[in-house]
Order: structure tokens, then sequence, then C-alpha cells
């Protein structure tokens, strides 16, 4: 049992207790600004959205406005290091799954390694849908089954979703190798 996990968990059960309170309040003022209609109600919906993910990132990750969000689009959902992206590209080639924006990917490519990167869009961070996706190919779980696209690679899951994915990931890979980050 991971005891840096075990203590995070309360604090982070606590912080999203706070977030939904705070959203349990910002609801009125949401409705105000719905009812103003056109222009004016689109103005104060879009301020109201501003203010929420700055609350948002207040909150659940102690940072500043906008502090999240590059770090979003600098990282993905996780920050490398050297050393680790020296492992990771040791076992290349590379399919990564999930891959973002290609955060990773571009990273691990400065490197050396060979990564065919693959996201389906359905769980991209918000902060990142703008960001360019130059080296991810649209694809999600099914591109393992494809010989041509995942034989003899390294599957690289780097912070998966919660949820399906990574089982699914697992169950449909047929190479010998699991790199999991997160």
């Amino acid at each position: 049992e991971d005891p840096e996990l075990k203590q995070a968990l309360p604090e982070r059960a606590l912080r999203q207790q706070r977030l939904l309170q705070y959203l349990g309040e910002v609801r009125p003022r949401l409705q105000q600004a719905i009812d103003l209609g056109g222009d004016a109600a689109r103005a104060a919906v879009s301020a109201l959205q501003q203010e929420v993910a700055a609350k948002q990132e207040a909150v659940l990750f102690d940072a500043l406005p906008g502090e999240r969000r590059r770090y979003l689009l600098q990282h993905g959902c996780a920050a490398w290091t050297e050393a680790a992206l020296a492992e990771v590209a040791s076992h290349s080639p590379l399919i990564e799954l999930g891959a973002g924006a290609g955060q990773w990917a571009r990273a691990l490519g400065a490197v050396g390694a060979d990564v065919a990167a693959y996201d389906d869009g359905s769980e991209v961070p918000q902060a990142v849908r703008e960001m360019p996706a130059e080296l991810v190919r649209r694809g999600g779980v099914e591109v393992l089954g494809s010989p041509e696209e995942s034989g003899g690679r390294t599957l690289l899951l780097v912070y998966p979703p919660p949820g399906p994915m990574a089982h699914q990931a697992l169950s449909s890979y047929r190479g010998e190798v699991l790199l999991y980050v997160g």
C-alpha cells in the first residue's frame, strides 16, 4: 500500500467536495446569465466559464489561473524526466494509445524513439484540444488489432483516463511489453 496515496486520497476527496459546493453556489448565477439571452448571455456565460476554470485549478490543483493549462500544453497529463524518456525510448518502437496532443510522442521523438501515437479524442483535456497534434493519428484500442500498426511495438499508456480504455488496450494488445506512466 502506497502511504503517499493513502494520505492524498482523503485530501483529494475534500477538494472535490469543496469544488462541488462552489459549483452549487454558481448554478443560480449561470441561470441568470442564460436568462439574459443573446450576446449578453454568451458573454456572461463565457466569463463564468473562465471563473469556474480558475476556481477549479485553485481548488483541485493548488494552481494559479492558467498554470494547469500551461502544464497540460507542455506535458499532457503527466510530466516526464530525462531518465523516464530514456527508459521509455529504450523500448522503441512504441505504440502510444491515448496520446492526447502528442506531448510524450514529441519528447520521445526528440530522443530518437520511433512512436506511433494514437488518440480517439474522447478524453483529451479541454486545455489541450486547441493544440496542434500533428504527430497523433486518430484511433483508439482498435489499432492494436492491426499488425501493421502494432506489430512488434511496445505499448505505451501515459496516464490513461478512468474507465475501460486501459483494460481494453491490454486485452487487445498482442505484444510482450507494456509501459505504464501515471
